[in-house]
């Protein structure tokens, strides 16, 4: 291997170039052992030796740098490379420490912010084809806001998951002709205040606490319904429809407690 290769290889051990030339000046000299006594002929290199062998100006700074790093030591003002195997596996040490210790630094980084899905549904068979695939999929609860248009729209979906161990609360705006197998329905009424029949429709779906669609729901109008799995709003979904049936519950004065606790508590913890 040539010489720059083998410069582009010590630079991956964080040598620098001029490092890297002395080093193998070092290396390459037939007297780089450290001499056995005074017969003996390997003498080592002056700094002047290794600056002209490594073909740099000055290898002073170089060699100071390589003594300390253990790649080399000097003897009487000569200078000698490290037995090559031991100093690679110091090297080798070294590098698997510092790997261990920026792993260790980035795990304490704080997570990064990422953005959260989010779409928009304007088609009122799009609001509620997405309504009715969250509805199938849940595993553990759904939370309606509903009108009794809508209820009826996604009744198929609300009867193929009746026979699962959700937790199901539906609360709809106005009285319904049925009530959907399964759930827990609060009612209002339009008694007293007629004029919501002519209020525009509104939907809001909250399964399994990860996942809410709210938004209009209204055929033939641009409803800007959003699906959204980001916490903040999927909790501001589930309140909305708290706070509806806690007002319909002091309306009526009753106890709401059995649905709403549920819904708050994995909030709360």
């Amino acid at each position: 291997m040539n010489t720059e290769a083998l410069v582009a290889q010590l630079s991956q051990l964080g040598l620098s170039r001029t490092q890297s030339l002395v080093w193998l000046a070092l290396l390459r000299d037939d007297s780089r052992a450290v001499p056995a006594g005074p017969g003996d002929s390997r003498t080592g290199l002056l700094p002047s030796e290794v600056a002209a062998r490594a073909g740099v100006p000055d290898a002073d700074q170089a060699l100071s740098e390589l003594t300390d790093l253990g790649a080399a030591f000097p003897v009487d003002g000569r200078y000698f490379a490290t037995e090559l195997g031991g100093w690679m596996s110091r090297a080798r040490q070294r590098s698997l420490e510092n790997i261990a210790n920026l792993e260790a630094a980035l795990s304490q980084l704080p997570p990064p912010s990422r953005p959260e899905p989010l779409w928009t549904l304007r088609d009122y068979d799009h609001v509620m084809t997405r309504a009715e695939r969250m509805i199938r999929a849940a595993t553990e609860s759904i939370y309606l806001h509903l009108w009794p248009r809508e209820v009826e729209r996604v009744w198929p979906a609300l009867q193929a998951v009746a026979d699962r161990p959700l937790h199901r609360v539906l609360y709809t705006p106005a009285p319904l002709d049925r009530s959907p197998p399964g759930i827990h329905c609060w009612t209002d009424t339009l008694k007293g205040n007629e004029d919501k029949a002519n209020w525009a429709h509104r939907a809001i779906i909250v399964v399994d606490r990860r996942e809410a669609l709210t938004g209009g729901a209204e055929p033939g109008r641009d409803n800007a319904a959003v699906w959204t799995q980001n916490r903040t709003l999927v909790d501001l979904a589930t309140n909305h429809i708290i706070l509806d049936i806690t007002l319909l519950a002091r309306r009526r004065g009753v106890d709401p407690n059995a649905d709403v606790g549920a819904m708050m508590r994995p909030q709360l913890d």
